[in-house]
């Protein structure tokens, strides 16, 4: 070992040019240092048992060198390659107890601070692997080394690679980013709070901006009738919303308030298309709602991302000073705002074509049953909650129509405010209903996890139970969105009757129809919501049951004075079995 690392310390310190005399300079003297990389890793991973070994790597920080070599610009590359398959190899095979030892030892924080060559393919792959290898091998208690001057360089390199054009470095930084998290819950605070304050920076945008991207070229592709091109989006909007999902399972608050920031600010802009104009939430409309028409709380601009600084713009000339409790909300609705913001700022580019679209509801249709059906696989179905209490109960709050009209408008309220947290408290509460690993590590059985389903469908019965008991009145509103689904379904203002079930969709959100059908995505949209709670339309009072026909009532009729008592007394029972309502009558006792 220490041969091999005397041999491969002066050649690879392409970063020192006083040592360019010992750089290789012939093809045979490269082959050699190739050579040397590839015996590297193969007598680390041979000798895991043999302390002397390792120690002997350790002590002359063997990591630095390959590090070294990977930054320097004047590797050759084929040396670079080597240099990076060796340095996967080892951070993958290693004995648990080195591997925390090199995270300890700090040598790969130059990794990740710095830009390594990665215009080839195969060095980009390889440096996300080694990214994804240290984050889902490092233990709670060595996260802490991660961190260098209120950064933490590691996750930093995750979140860009997480909207990555590469389908597989996506999925790779995007599995690191959610293992790191999920560890950093666990360890010290100020570690998380870091790391959530970096996520707030450089999550939103990209996630926001590739979602948009994924539905414009959905419907350039469906508009030029090009399938590969509509299957190749909508298998990434799917992935995705995957994504979406995950960071939401993960159960850290802030981080739900941001993600369901960026739904609010995305998805739901998108619903605005199902209602008519006049509603004043239809994207058609320009301007949409302007502050002076609302007695609601004061309006603000949206901030650039970064600076989403809660600071409320007055209807007067004076600053509007905030309420009573607005502090506690400014501070639990910062990374709230930071997606509704920065969803709201990259919808600016895409809002005109959106809204000219004459298939614009049909898209947003199509894209919440592909939500729906995403939550449903991943088992957060309760996020779903405030999406089906918006669009398909008979009434809903009329500070829910002032926020829709207020996202519309680019402007940040306490009602918009107040609606994504409603969907963050969904999105929390499925917590509770998950069926966890035991303390042993043993996984829950298949009588737990079907109890949780059982509490899980009880829950949203109660809440809808409460939900659509409201009726019309000074503080809800009838619900224009059920109507515009309704009518897009072609069924009556009354709903669905008994007759037309099962709905049916002859395709999938895959197919040209789905957006550019109205029908054919609201019905997607109804059925994916039934199938995550199959009591849907019922407690949704989406069925619309036949009028009863009112009981014809006889009269008794009026007997001569010649006919007897008991007669009288026949025609006087059975006309009152049949008013009883049991729907028999008697002629006779």
């Amino acid at each position: 070992m220490e041969g091999l690392l005397s041999s491969l310390k002066f050649p690879l310190s392409y970063g020192h040019q006083e040592f360019k005399e010992h750089w290789p300079h012939t093809p045979h003297e490269a082959n050699l240092v190739i050579q040397s990389l590839h015996d590297l890793a193969r007598a680390l991973f041979g000798a895991r048992e043999d302390d002397a070994v390792v120690a002997s790597f350790l002590e002359k920080r063997g990591l630095s060198i390959l590090v070294e070599a990977l930054l320097a610009l004047s590797t050759p590359e084929i040396i670079r390659a080597q240099a990076w398959q060796s340095l996967c190899l080892i951070l993958l095979n290693v004995e648990e107890d080195v591997f925390q030892r090199l995270i300890i030892g700090r040598e790969l924080d130059v990794l990740w601070s710095r830009e390594p060559d990665l215009r080839i393919e195969e060095n980009r792959m390889n440096f996300v692997s080694c990214l994804k290898t240290v984050s889902m091998r490092i233990d709670v208690e060595t996260l802490p080394f991660l961190m260098t001057d209120s950064d933490i360089p590691i996750l930093r390199v995750a979140m860009a690679y997480t909207a990555h054009e590469e389908a597989l470095l996506r999925t790779q930084a995007r599995n690191a980013m959610l293992a790191l998290f999920s560890k950093m819950k666990m360890g010290e605070e100020q570690l998380l709070r870091t790391a959530l304050e970096m996520a707030k920076c450089r999550l939103p945008t990209p996630l926001c901006t590739l979602l948009w991207q994924n539905w414009a070229n959905m419907a350039q592709a469906a508009k030029n009738r090009n399938a590969p091109a509509l299957q190749k989006w909508a298998f990434r909007e799917e992935d995705l919303w995957d994504h979406l999902a995950e960071l939401i399972k993960l159960d850290i608050t802030d981080v739900t308030q941001m993600v369901c920031g960026v739904i609010v600010g995305s998805l739901v802009w998108k619903l605005g298309s199902l209602t008519p104009t006049d509603v004043g939430v239809n994207h058609s409309s320009a301007p949409f709602v302007n502050s002076d028409d609302f007695d609601s709380e004061p309006m603000m601009a949206v901030p650039p991302p970064g600076a989403l600084n809660l600071s409320p713009k007055s209807h007067t000339e004076s600053t509007a000073s905030l309420s009573a409790d607005q502090s506690s909300l400014e501070e639990c609705a910062s990374f709230t705002a930071c997606g509704l913001g920065t969803a709201m700022k990259v919808a600016e580019t895409f809002a005109i074509d959106m809204a000219s679209s004459e298939h614009c509801a049909a898209m947003a249709l199509r894209t919440l049953a592909t939500y729906a059906g995403t939550l449903r696989h991943a088992g957060i179905a309760c996020a779903l909650m405030p999406l089906v209490e918006l669009i398909l109960l008979p009434a809903i709050p009329s500070g829910s129509i002032r926020a829709m009209a207020d996202l519309d408008a680019g402007c940040i309220t306490e009602d918009l405010l107040a609606l994504t947290e409603h969907f963050v408290a969904g999105a929390m509460e499925d917590s509770k209903f998950v069926a966890r690993n035991h303390e042993d590590g043993t996984p829950p059985t298949h009588e737990e996890e079907e109890a949780m389903k059982k509490n899980r469908v009880e829950y949203w019965q109660g809440m809808l139970h409460g939900a659509h008991s409201m009726v019309p009145g000074r503080d809800t509103v009838p619900n224009p969105f059920r109507a515009a689904i309704l009518a897009k379904m072609g069924f009556s203002r009354d709903g669905i009757l008994p007759a037309q079930l099962p709905l049916r969709a002859n395709c999938n959100t895959f197919s040209f129809q789905s957006l550019l059908d109205d029908k054919t995505a609201a019905t997607l949209a109804i059925m994916e919501f039934e199938r995550a709670y199959p009591d849907l339309l019922e407690h949704t009072k989406l069925l619309a049951h036949s009028a009863p026909v009112d009981p014809v009532i006889e009269e008794p009729t009026q007997l001569p004075a010649s006919e007897t008592v008991p007669g009288t007394f026949a025609e006087a029972f059975a006309w009152f079995l049949k008013v009883g309502g049991n729907g028999c009558s008697f002629v006779s006792l």
